[in-house]
């Protein structure tokens, strides 16, 4: 599953709650879009993604409905840093974020350390780099205004 997590953040620089939080009903690969609900400045936004994108999140049969990421027991994410029994949540983004960064030998301290914000940040890099397209940028990634972006 976080095969299919990584590809669609890394292809649309969604945040990791904006990711966790993507139903069945707003994902369209067909054409390569999704439709962010859940956001951080509560402004739904519809997000594009190329086709490697979509390739990726095709590797796991996809849910028709409900949450689109689960956990490998088929349960949704915990988006919140405290899980409801008041401990940390073993099932969270960051925990399997974590193993699949240490996995692929990315650093996990110091300056260069590898989080799930820093592929929102390699998204923004890599969309600007092609396109060079400010407001494209500023639209798709969600930011409210250039200097926050």
């Amino acid at each position: 599953m976080l095969t299919q997590i990584m590809g669609f953040m890394i292809g649309t620089g969604a945040r990791a709650g904006e990711t966790l939080s993507l139903q069945a009903s707003t994902l369209y690969l067909s054409t390569g879009q999704a439709l962010l609900t859940k956001t951080k400045n509560g402004k739904s936004r519809m997000v594009r993604f190329p086709e490697r994108s979509a390739r990726m999140m095709r590797a796991r049969e996809l849910p028709t409905i409900g949450p689109i990421f689960t956990t490998d027991h088929g349960k949704a994410y915990e988006t919140d840093r405290i899980a409801r029994s008041g401990k940390r949540d073993s099932a969270s983004i960051k925990t399997a974020f974590n193993r699949a960064r240490d996995a692929a030998g990315l650093a996990s301290s110091g300056p260069e350390k590898v989080t799930p914000h820093t592929i929102r940040h390699t998204w923004a890099t890599w969309h600007y780099a092609q396109n060079r397209d400010f407001g494209a940028l500023l639209d798709l990634g969600g930011w409210s205004s250039a200097d926050v972006a």
